[in-house]
């Protein structure tokens, strides 16, 4: 049974330890999403001395977070306090990317009590957290958008997140009164600043909440104003472990140094067939592929590790097709329309070698989908670590056209989440095509191929 321990107290709000760390590269990424076991890890920091004394555990009863995992230890005490809960079916989802609505209700829990608050926002009314968010606004804690939604299901930001944290705890200040010797952030620079009703209005709008979860710090307080007085030596937390397996890559997020990538767990040989995968990959494809044709069915691999160069060939080769099918389309629309069917370069997941396109009869088709096999591979494939990478009603998410041969390796856990979710890789991560890519989108009629 979990112990009771819902207080503001057990938070640190006197001491000012940066408790969000940035990446080699010397960016904070504020405006990448931020993932259930981040959360647990970023408050787990936050916890005073007393409380990680008292509840600091390993044990948890969640099937997806396990002893030696680097969040294991901050979602287990974060649920023996009563702060975190997981889904049904006994997961966490440590690796999926958290929603305002939930991040806003963590937060709430720390509260000695929630008093029922009027909810001003719209598009709350009737979610299952709806008193916690309308409480969090009471307290300006958070903010909805400019049309006046809150976006609960959306996912929060890193920026966002901290901003709450920051709000909540009575951390921060202006620019004014921080150090010039503070840590910086390639993508957090100051470009200008405003004075709007005796308030500085940065851009970026987080400059200043950034800087303060970021810098560990000693500080003074007059009329209300933080006043950093001397920077002290950051806490040196344990860094989070990506997981190979549930990279997401597309247009917007490609492969790093792509023209040499190979994986970094090595490529292995799919059985009864020219093609390779990842290693771990390839023996999970392996298995389902024998528990298939134990039901009387049968699959071919058409298509698994792609190397740069063969990625490049595809896609030009389907930039010359869309030409072909279409006179008189200029060479961009055909690019566009092309990098829908067979990604660019650099951006396939096939570069990963995660990834394995399956057919009954060697061609590419949305009639795979209405195969008896196609079909127990939709419906298995989560059983073996796999997901469908691009379903039917995703496209415009994705960037790639439904493709129901197409499958991922992701890892049993996670594959069981994403299916059962019905999101997509995208939504499930919070790793999206950024605004910019998504405007390009140019998909075919009727036009099917390998991405």
């Amino acid at each position: 049974m979990q112990a009771s321990a819902n207080s503001f107290a057990l938070l640190e709000t006197t001491l000012h330890q940066a408790y969000i760390t940035g990446y080699e590269d010397h960016t904070i990424r504020p405006n990448q999403s931020i993932t259930r076991a981040e959360t647990a890890a970023m408050l787990y920091r936050l916890l005073t001395e007393d409380s990680k004394n008292q509840f600091t555990t390993d044990h948890n009863p969640f099937t997806d977070v396990n002893q030696g995992q680097w969040f294991c230890t901050a979602v287990s005490t974060l649920y023996q306090t009563e702060v975190l809960n997981g889904y049904p079916e006994g997961r966490f989802s440590p690796n999926k990317a958290i929603t305002r609505g939930e991040f806003a209700a963590i937060i709430c829990r720390f509260a000695d009590e929630i008093p029922k608050t009027e909810n001003p926002f719209d598009d709350v009314k009737g979610h299952w957290a709806e008193e916690l968010i309308a409480y969090a606004a009471a307290q300006h804690w958070l903010a909805g958008y400019p049309d006046g939604s809150f976006a609960p299901e959306r996912c929060i930001t890193r920026a966002e997140a901290i901003t709450i944290i920051n709000r909540a705890l009575d951390r921060g200040t202006d620019h004014e009164h921080m150090l010039p010797d503070m840590i910086q952030w390639s993508d957090n620079q100051l470009n200008s600043y405003i004075m709007e009703n005796g308030v500085y209005v940065t851009d970026p709008w987080f400059y200043c909440a950034i800087q303060e979860a970021t810098n560990s710090h000693k500080y003074t307080r007059e009329n209300q104003i933080e006043q950093w007085t001397e920077l002290t030596k950051n806490p040196q937390w344990e860094q989070p472990v990506k997981d190979f397996y549930q990279i997401v890559i597309n247009r917007s997020n490609p492969i790093e140094n792509p023209e040499n990538y190979v994986p970094p767990t090595g490529l292995a040989a799919i059985k009864g067939s020219d093609q390779r995968m990842e290693t771990q990959a390839a023996a999970a494809l392996e298995t389902m592929l024998r528990d298939l044709r134990a039901t009387g069915l049968s699959v071919m691999a058409v298509s698994g590790y792609r190397t740069y160069e063969r990625q490049v060939y595809l896609y030009q080769n389907q930039v010359r097709k869309v030409l072909s099918r279409n006179p008189g389309m200029s060479q961009a629309e055909a690019e566009r329309i092309a990098a829908t069917i067979s990604a660019i370069p650099g951006t396939s997941e096939h570069e990963l070698g995660l990834a394995i396109d399956l057919s009954t009869d060697g061609s590419l088709t949305e009639s795979f989908a209405h195969t008896a096999a196609g079909k127990w591979l939709y419906a298995h494939c989560a059983d073996y670590g796999f997901i469908l990478r691009y379903p039917a009603d995703k496209q415009e998410i994705t960037g790639i056209i439904y493709e129901p041969w197409h499958f991922r390796y992701v890892g049993i856990e996670p594959a069981k989440d994403i299916m059962a979710s019905g999101l997509c890789m995208e939504e499930y991560y919070g790793t999206y095509l950024s605004k910019a890519d998504s405007e390009l989108l140019t998909f075919p009629q009727g036009i099917g191929g390998i991405e």
